[in-house]
């Protein structure tokens, strides 16, 4: 009950369930972790931290839960403003090892899926510590390994060439009110519909500003609720030719949709400030200030773009 009202944001009715259960039992790995979490709730960050750490010390602590405690340990530091704990804390979990590990199916999943999460959560905050630009660029390219299992689509040429219109794509979890569609929102209101056909493919709930976006651009889909695969699949039985994804390694990103390559061309721009490291994708939107030419190529995987203005 305390977890579900946790997940709901539910803060009175989650201290009070966290209340009842150190009243009625011992404590234990995941009684601290709940009290950690409600604490994260009230935004005592101090406590939060206290209790979640604490709860990293029982003995034994599952591979599900040591994952969400160093999860939340990593957001919390990253809360208080210690930027070389959370990057830890991070780290721990992005590369746990899952070798010789039992453990039903399901929780491999999830542990998985938290792998990745983290994984881009670390390189994240790696840019806020004092790291080299070739460790950044090593870690990056690391990313890959996560994902290696997925066999990209087939594309077919003849598909993409009968098009009267270049269809592009555009795909973020942050077609909402959000600092990328500041960014970003002439590409779909400003376009020559002579020339284009623009295909949004919004990975978030949606607000006011998706609906403005929805009357603006030719097609308009809900990727959400989605697995990675489907989400991928539907941009291929689109037959969108130049992809473009703005959000790169940030929160609840579309990497995995990406590593199906479900479009001839993937491009990374406005959401995400280096290379994305990735296999899949072609090329990196760039200006002559952010990145004059000779400077950052070799830290690039993508082809940059580089706009003049």
């Amino acid at each position: 009950i305390a977890s579900i009202c946790i997940d709901n944001t539910l803060t009175d009715l989650a201290d009070m369930a966290a209340t009842y259960y150190e009243e009625h039992f011992p404590p234990t790995c995941y009684r601290l972790f709940l009290r950690g979490r409600v604490f994260d709730l009230q935004r005592n960050y101090g406590k939060a931290i206290e209790y979640t750490e604490r709860a990293l010390t029982f003995e034994p602590v599952g591979m599900l839960h040591r994952m969400m405690l160093h999860n939340i340990l990593g957001h919390l530091y990253r809360y208080v403003g210690d930027a070389d704990k959370s990057l830890y804390h991070y780290e721990k979990s992005a590369k746990m090892n899952f070798g010789g590990v039992n453990v039903p199916s399901n929780v491999l999943d999830q542990c998985k899926k938290i792998r990745r999460e983290d994984y881009s959560n670390f390189l994240f905050s790696i840019h806020n510590v004092n790291a080299s630009r070739e460790k950044i660029f090593q870690e990056i390219v690391g990313f890959n390994k996560l994902l290696e299992h997925i066999v990209p689509f087939t594309q077919s040429p003849q598909t993409h060439s009968r098009h009267k219109k270049i269809r592009l794509g555009y795909i973020s979890p942050d077609i909402r009110r959000h600092v990328v569609i500041f960014f970003s929102y002439a590409f779909f209101k400003s376009y020559d519909k002579s020339k284009f056909e623009v295909y949004i493919y919004a990975k978030n709930h949606e607000d006011v500003f998706s609906s403005d976006i929805k009357t603006w651009v030719d097609k308009f889909e809900n990727i959400l609720f989605d697995a990675p695969q489907v989400a991928a699949q539907k941009i291929k039985d689109d037959e969108i030719d130049v992809l473009i994804d703005l959000a790169g390694h940030t929160a609840n990103n579309c990497m995995e949709v990406l590593a199906y390559k479900p479009a001839p061309i993937i491009i990374s721009a406005i959401g995400w400030f280096n290379t994305t490291g990735f296999k899949t994708v072609d090329y990196f939107m760039v200006d002559k200030f952010t990145d004059p030419v000779g400077l950052n190529e070799k830290f690039f995987t993508e082809k940059m773009l580089r706009l003049q203005q």
